[in-house]
């Protein structure tokens, strides 16, 4: 039994990255105000209730190559092909019901192959050339060949592996991929929160991790640089009134 899990159940990796966060406290050297417990504590509280929010990681997702996942369906499990695929796919979704949907392709020769997927009740096969536009109802398809190569030796083999790719909706995937997340304080002191992603491709870990860390780093570069825009104008608002009052005291001494 314990042969039979090791061999046929896929591996779970993790990745983790530590993030220390700066103290904001540029507002409160101007107005002169020292409660640096709270402001640590609210700021990390921030931090850390933004890394886990479903619409946070939802923007990270989206700028990284998830919107095709790429298979190859062996015996007893499929294995992830994450940034190491020998074909490569573009699409633009015309039914949402294709997203999600397992779409098989096979390889003729390093120029032509035939998709086929379940659509509606029905199984529709399409042939298709290599960087060559297809369109059907569901969705408008672009497949290259990269690996033919590749491609040839896994069709071949005793146990053929098959090929198949899935369109992902970023929502759904969203709500796939957030349980996997986990986002906590590592330390109060040191302002440090620790991000870890689990995931059965250990590349994607690596990366979704590090995306989440330069996107929020991204993101607090942008919230400053807003901050800063408000202060400026608040500044400006003060001088003139210090200006005012000061104009007002000459006045009143002067009279005095």
């Amino acid at each position: 039994i314990f042969f039979i899990y090791l061999r046929y159940t896929s591996p779970v990796y993790e990745s983790k990255i530590i993030l220390q966060i700066a103290p904001e406290n540029g507002t409160n050297k101007i107005l002169n105000i020292d409660n640096k417990y709270y402001e640590n504590q609210e700021n990390i509280a921030k931090s850390v209730e933004l890394l886990k929010s479903k619409i946070f990681l939802k923007r990270v997702l989206s700028e990284l190559p998830l919107n095709i996942t790429y298979f190859a369906e062996g015996t007893f499990r499929a294995n992830e092909h994450y940034n190491v695929s020998a074909y490569s796919v573009k699409v633009i979704v015309k039914e949402k019901s294709v997203a999600g949907t397992k779409i098989n392709i096979q390889f003729d020769d390093k120029y032509n192959g035939e998709i086929t997927y379940s659509a509606n009740n029905r199984i529709r096969s399409f042939k298709f050339k290599s960087d060559k536009c297809l369109s059907t109802a569901e969705m408008d398809v672009t497949i290259s060949i990269t690996n033919y190569e590749d491609i040839k030796k896994q069709q071949s083999i005793i146990k053929e592996n098959k090929f198949y790719f899935v369109i992902n909706d970023m929502d759904n995937l969203t709500d796939d991929y957030f349980p996997r997340l986990s986002v906590h304080i590592l330390n109060e002191s040191a302002r440090t929160i620790e991000i870890t992603f689990k995931d059965h491709n250990a590349q994607k870990t690596t990366d979704i991790v590090l995306a989440i860390a330069n996107s929020f780093i991204d993101y607090d570069i942008e919230r400053k640089n807003e901050s800063a825009k408000k202060i400026l104008p608040f500044l400006d608002e003060q001088l003139s009134i210090v200006y005012e009052r000061l104009r007002n005291v000459e006045t009143s001494m002067y009279s005095f």
